[in-house]
């Protein structure tokens, strides 16, 4: 009957065709109703239409024309696409056995959606009605009702809880923006170390908002807790917990993670003892919209028991990048790590809480895992510090409740056992237990074979392998410079890079060195930040293999050292073949390998330095200068008059022990952009023979400077002063350097005999 004022006319369409409408410039956070009618009299045939109204979601329903005047169609709960539109298509349905389709009015209805609110009390045994109980003090785990106590599908775990629990704390009564958190009582809890909790099946596309309430009675020192959230992007909120009785930490508007998952820390910001939580609210409006299909998983499924070794430096995420490096689909990956865990803690963690390890939600379906990691503590196979019968009947113990779990998610699972290493020379267990680190990496590898013989001989030939992390540490040397922390102990970050590839060839059965030559795309991809050289030798080291000694020049042969002058920072590549020096820093001389890594009795010594190192050069020079890419888009610079305090006419750089039967070609790069002013360098070389050449870095990507045909002096050194050259326009007459190449052929008598 609301249709009437259309009158008795209507649009038709015909055949096969479709008419469509497209609205826009709708409020995307509005839900839209459509209303349809559409008449036709004098007739008897079937003239059903099919309506379709498509934005972020869709839905569609059909009426029949002929001869309606009393029914219409209607489709709800369409919520515009992000730009805004909604589209309607009008069209024969199945159903209609005549020709045509009609529409004679509609009518469009919007209202603005209640928000979701979800109410969470962090303490305590028991809660109000329409609140959910998470008890932060205890590895909670539970789905969060709405406050009408339907499910909302969204999972909260406790990941890392409070220490401390206290039943009388708030300050009563709560009021102001507090107020609204009275039901949970006066308990909190309470902790000196960071506490998480995470969520789990959260829209992607949909902003959360978290308020958090904490209160501490009868206390006037700090009791501050910062509250940080993080999914797609991070935000946080500080709430002063002593005392309070209304105020609120609110942090608005995170969007989860792509993988629906959002993760809440609490933390002592400085000057607060403690941290606590008394309850929390989430608000968000999810639209109605489903949520979006979950990704499939194409690669491994891969869980992870373990502790410092595993969590330092997040090894199970670098082997998911590795794998992906390899050329692999990334893996399915979960940890359940803590410091200082060993295999009857891991034990518990899967009898008492499995939802955080074997039953993971997150691996949801028919899916099971495909390898499960298990690495001990680092002394757990250590007969002369731990029981060995322990460590095997404890090892074989997580096994069979790995692979017997009544999830069922483990039933096929191989299980790797991470190998642990000795710890480095420097250890105090060598004056206690062990001659040294072979002697007790023997005895760690005897015991590992034999735990892989137990689990073998309860679940059968297969079911675990070893990661050999210790002998690939071994062919290392132990070496505590490179591979462990200052501990002696606890693995570096090219130890913890050495296990993850270790590990990436067990679990893959793939070489680690076809990783070898992919140094540049590990940098990109976050996965190491050691030298290229070190790089090649950790690849090797984790398929049982020795690295390859650089070759030694043979007579006549070209020789080539580069230099980047301005060092680059920790995490940028340092290319085999490459040195690097801070000619802004003296006091130290570098040794001189050449470009396929062999180290040269040569050396540079930063005898007067240049000022500093701006980042303001091109990280991809071309024409000549192209073989200096891998310098970086830094640049060392120095001023001959003050700039910020400091000046310097020269920066002086000797190189020492130079073939004194040679004669050496120096070309020099330098780049400065984001000026158009001259920054002339005058570049100055002194050995027998002296030579000088004046360059310009303002805005230089391609050219280059040279020197030719430079003779070391007697005692092998070559003198380089850098300053600025006679066109130099600044006032602080800058000067500037990039990088360096030496070039010279090696001496030598050749005899042919035929």
């Amino acid at each position: 009957a609301e249709f009437s004022p259309a009158g008795n006319n209507a649009g038709y369409g015909t055949g096969s065709e479709y008419a469509q409408i497209t609205l826009s410039s709708l409020n995307t956070n509005l839900a839209y109703a459509f209303t349809f009618f559409g008449s036709r009299t004098s007739v008897s045939d079937n003239r059903e239409t099919r309506h379709t109204v498509t934005g972020s979601n869709e839905g569609y329903a059909d009426l029949n024309a002929a001869g309606n005047n009393s029914n219409v169609a209607t489709v709800s709960g369409i919520y515009p696409r992000p730009d805004g539109t909604i589209t309607l298509r009008f069209e024969r349905s199945p159903n209609n056995t005549s020709s045509f389709y009609y529409l004679t009015a509609m009518k469009i209805v919007y209202t603005e959606p209640l928000p979701e609110v979800l109410y969470v009390d962090a303490a305590g045994s028991s809660t109000s009605a329409g609140w959910n109980l998470l008890p932060v003090n205890d590895f909670s785990d539970i789905v969060l009702n709405d406050t009408n106590s339907v499910a909302s599908g969204i999972r909260a775990q406790v990941t890392t809880k409070f220490g401390n629990y206290i039943s009388v704390s708030a300050v009563v009564p709560i009021i102001g923006e507090a107020a609204e958190f009275t039901p949970a009582g006066v308990d909190a809890c309470w902790s000196v170390n960071p506490a998480e909790i995470k969520l789990y099946f959260l829209n992607p596309a949909v902003p959360y908002t978290f308020t958090f309430f904490a209160s501490r009675k009868n206390i006037t020192s700090a009791r501050a807790t910062t509250y940080t959230v993080t999914g797609y992007y991070v935000l946080s909120n500080t709430l002063e917990a002593a005392g309070n009785d209304q105020s609120v930490a609110v942090v608005a508007g995170v969007l989860p993670a792509a993988d629906g998952t959002m993760t809440i820390r609490m933390t002592r910001p400085a000057g607060s003892s403690y941290i606590f939580l008394n309850a929390f609210k989430v608000t968000y409006n999810d639209k109605g919209l489903p949520l979006p299909e979950p990704e499939p998983i194409t690669g491994k499924r891969l869980l992870f028991f373990g502790n410092q070794y595993t969590s330092i430096e997040n090894v199970p995420n670098l082997v998911a990048g590795l794998a992906e490096l390899g050329g692999y689909d990334r893996p399915f990956v979960v940890s359940d790590l803590a410091d200082n865990r060993s295999l009857p803690h891991q034990i518990i963690q899967v009898d008492s809480y499995p939802g955080f390890n074997v039953n993971h939600v997150t691996l949801t379906g028919d899916n099971t895992w495909d390898d499960v990691i298990i690495q001990p503590h680092g002394d757990e196979a250590a007969s002369a510090i731990y029981t060995t019968s322990t460590f095997l009947n404890n090892a074989v113990s997580l096994a069979q409740k790995i692979r017997n779990h009544a999830s069922g998610k483990g039933v096929d699972a191989r299980l790797v056992l991470f190998q642990t290493f000795a710890r480095a020379y420097g250890s105090s267990v060598y004056t206690s237990h062990y001659a040294n680190p072979n002697a007790m990496q023997d005895e760690v590898t005897a015991n590992y074979a034999t735990a892989v013989s137990d689990i073998e001989s309860s679940l059968g030939a297969g079911s675990v392998v070893t990661a050999p992390v210790g002998e690939a540490f071994r062919l290392g040397g132990f070496d505590p410079a490179r591979l462990y922390a200052a501990d002696f102990f606890m693995p570096g970050k090219a130890g913890s890079e050495l296990a993850a590839l270790t590990l990436y060839r067990t679990i893959y059965g793939a070489n680690a060195v076809d990783l070898a030559g992919s140094y540049a795309d590990a940098i990109a991809a976050g996965l190491t930040d050691m030298s290229e050289r070190d790089w090649i030798a950790c690849t090797h080291w984790a398929d049982g293999l020795t690295p390859p000694e650089p070759q030694k020049p043979q007579p006549m042969d070209k020789e080539v050292i580069i230099i980047d002058a301005a060092e680059n920072s920790a995490g940028t590549p340092k290319y085999m073949g490459w040195n690097y020096h801070a000619f802004y820093s003296a006091g130290y001389s570098l040794p001189l390998v050449l470009t396929n890594g062999y180290q040269t009795a040569s050396s540079c010594e930063v005898l007067t330095r240049m000022h500093s190192y701006n980042q303001d050069s091109t990280p991809t020079p071309s024409g000549e200068a192209a073989i200096f890419a891998p310098s970086g888009a830094n640049n060392a610079f120095g001023n001959v008059n003050p700039f910020s305090s400091y000046s310097n006419e020269f920066c002086v750089v000797r190189f020492n022990n130079m073939p004194r039967n040679r004669r050496h070609t120096f070309t020099f790069y330098a780049c400065r952009l984001s000026t158009s002013t001259s920054r002339e360098t005058l570049y100055m070389l002194e050995g027998k023979n002296q030579g000088s050449v004046a360059f310009n870095p303002t805005m230089n990507t391609s050219e280059v400077a040279v020197i030719p045909d430079i003779v070391p002096k007697d005692d092998g050194t070559i003198e380089l002063r850098i300053t600025a050259g006679p066109n130099n326009a600044t006032d602080e007459k800058f000067y500037s350097i990039n990088a360096i190449k030496i070039e010279s052929t090696r001496g030598g008598l050749v005899i042919m005999l035929r």
